[in-house]
């Protein structure tokens, strides 16, 4: 996968904000990653991630903004996935296929529970 930065976040820092807007996808190289969302009020954490892991995908796919909260739990280095690499291997896919994608992000961001 070609990447085209790095970033590094200290424990504690959020790294993307849920409700925020952005295409970045990111892999994590070291540290661990908290996803969460506010749902009734309460921080619910859906999810921890761990080195090789990727994350912000569904924003590349579906311009809607954030779902959750990615914030670092250690302190925490990323790769980011080179938007014109993802752009050009999402577009060599047949339609047929990009739909298919383009479906199930959205099916899945009706599944997370709504905001509180």
């Amino acid at each position: 996968m070609l990447t085209s930065g790095k970033e590094n976040y200290e424990a504690g820092e959020v790294i993307l904000e849920e409700g925020s807007h952005g295409t970045a996808v990111y892999v994590l190289s070291s540290g661990k990653v908290e996803i969460s969302k506010i749902v009734q009020g309460k921080k619910t954490v859906l999810e921890v991630l761990g080195p090789g892991d990727i994350f912000g995908e569904m924003s590349f796919i579906d311009p809607a903004p954030r779902s959750a909260t990615a914030t670092a739990i250690q302190d925490t280095a990323l790769e980011l996935v080179d938007k014109d690499f993802l752009d050009k291997e999402f577009n060599q896919m047949s339609s047929d296929f990009r739909q298919i994608l383009c479906a199930l992000v959205r099916r899945l961001r009706k599944a997370i529970p709504d905001l509180g």
